[in-house]
């Protein structure tokens, strides 16, 4: 629990950071995220996972059902989760950037060709 999600705001972290860094033009953009619970018992657990993201410094509420309703149009969801900390971005813009980025720093890239290997080098590694 604890440690994936760390993980996964330390990969969001990272790929902010790229971006802002190297300035790539992905249309990112900063955006709340809402998780649904469409069972009874996984709205039981909302309270739990949103203290559990306060402690990791995410802010995190609970919307309960009669308000959830309002907000989506249906009475289908026991509740949900509003996590603040999360975006969105042009994946092929994302990876084009990524890519330019690679070449200027003097990678080779080559497409449809399989690694058949990797072997660790001195200064890094090489498939």
């Amino acid at each position: 629990g604890r440690l994936l999600f760390q993980a996964t705001l330390d990969a969001l972290a990272l790929v902010e950071e790229t971006i802002r860094v190297n300035q790539i033009e992905c249309q990112y953009f900063r955006s709340g995220q809402l998780f649904l619970a469409h069972k009874p018992a996984l709205a039981r657990q909302l309270d739990d996972e949103a203290h559990i993201l306060g402690q990791l410094g995410v802010k995190a509420r609970v919307v309960p059902r009669v308000e959830l309703a309002s907000e989506v149009g249906t009475s289908l969801y026991h509740g949900g989760l509003l996590v603040e900390r999360s975006g969105g971005l042009h994946p092929a813009k994302y990876f084009a950037g990524l890519t330019q980025l690679a070449r200027d720093r003097g990678a080779h890239l080559y497409d449809h060709t399989p690694a058949t290997a990797v072997e660790r080098r001195r200064g890094g590694s090489f498939a």
